[in-house]
């Protein structure tokens, strides 16, 4: 008769030490294992009798042996935004993206005009649409996608982030953020722009800034960004500097960015009750340092840098 009969082989290893620390490690977690010394092989086996735990434990032991990477924990902050529902403004700037983006695709640009700030790049004239009342170009380039990772990587943070905010703060004070990076953001870039230019990205990095500064004031806030993915935003705003990645609406970045800030700066305190003075001066000069900065580097630096 097979001495492990009825048991579910979980692994086998020499060192009876490390087989009973696995098994320790295991009934910690609630799985109940055994360890057994098999007389043929002279191996320690560790078995379960367990059938809905043993997968867990067969998982373990492979990472402890090194079969496997560790599984990687999710954040806290990552589940509590896998767990907000889409909002509705969110879905509706999403949705207009995604229908210009298709209408170019299958009809033609015809839309895409419609959309841009002005058709007229490069001249002398200062927003001749706007100024004979088609305002909606103010706001309307940020709906504008020029390739299907551009639409679907801004998207994803919109999706995430943007749900957030909503959800936390209502539509109205969600929309008027939206409005203000997105109409913003869309100015500066025009003044340093000689092309066409389009994106969310301008309204993404805004409420990136926005969630950043929001928990920096209100430490009980019940949303925040891994600080990692903070990083991760911030080194992509200085990578897209580089030209390495194409051209890049650097200026409606730097502005939206600074606009989010500026928002959740002041909510954060308003939020909590505090007003670190100090605090709230330094964090909205780096706010402004990336929204003017960013600007002034495109319309005096850059210029000078590439002769054009």
């Amino acid at each position: 008769m097979n001495e492990f009969e009825n048991t579910i082989k979980i692994g086998e290893l020499a060192d009876k030490k490390v087989a009973d620390q696995i098994v320790s490690e295991l009934l910690k977690r609630n799985i109940h294992v055994r360890v057994h010394l098999d007389s043929e092989s002279g191996l320690f086996v560790i078995t379960s009798e367990d059938k809905a735990t043993a997968p867990d434990a067969f998982d373990y032991y492979r990472v402890k042996v090194g079969f496997a990477p560790p599984p990687q924990e999710m954040p806290e902050e990552y589940k509590k935004m896998k767990e907000t529902p889409l909002g509705t403004i969110s879905l509706i700037f999403l949705a207009i993206s995604g229908l210009v983006f298709i209408s170019k695709i299958f009809v033609d640009d015809s839309i895409y005009k419609l959309f841009f700030m002005t058709n007229f790049h490069g001249q002398d004239s200062f927003l001749p649409e706007i100024m004979q009342g088609e305002v909606w170009r103010l706001i309307t380039p940020v709906f504008l996608h020029f390739g299907f990772m551009h639409i679907l990587f801004n998207a994803m943070w919109m999706k995430d982030l943007g749900s957030l905010i909503e959800n936390l703060k209502g539509k109205t004070y969600y929309l008027i953020l939206l409005l203000s990076s997105g109409v913003l953001s869309n100015l500066a870039q025009y003044f340093v722009s000689k092309n066409p230019f389009g994106g969310l990205s301008g309204i993404v990095y805004a409420l990136l800034g926005f969630i950043w500064m929001n928990k920096q004031f209100d430490k009980n806030s019940t949303f925040a960004l891994p600080k990692k993915d903070i990083w991760i935003l911030i080194g992509w705003f200085f990578l897209c500097f580089t030209g390495a990645i194409g051209s890049i609406a650097n200026t409606a970045h730097g502005v939206g960015l600074g606009v989010g800030m500026l928002f959740g700066i002041l909510n954060g305190a308003k939020t909590s009750g505090e007003y670190p003075l100090g605090e709230m001066l330094k964090f909205s000069l780096i706010a402004v340092l990336f929204g003017a900065g960013t600007l002034s580097f495109e319309f005096f630096i850059l210029p000078m840098i590439t002769g054009h």
